[in-house]
């Protein structure tokens, strides 16, 4: 998975979002076509994820 505008080499996506649900301890990433959820068994490292992936998305 890609991020920012370059263009993809085929079979690549590019990430558009990043959002977290804590509640449920999900990860969500959107690309044009899809939507991909990851599941974490605890806080921290959902939390280190999706800080790591929103920094990356406000840098591009």
């Amino acid at each position: 998975m890609r991020s920012g505008n370059k263009l993809p080499v085929k079979g690549e996506k590019v990430l558009g979002k990043c959002r977290m649900e804590r509640e449920q301890r999900k990860l969500v990433l959107q690309t044009d076509e899809k939507e991909f959820v990851y599941d974490f068994s605890d806080d921290k490292a959902l939390t280190t994820w999706a800080q790591e992936l929103i920094v990356l998305l406000e840098n591009r």
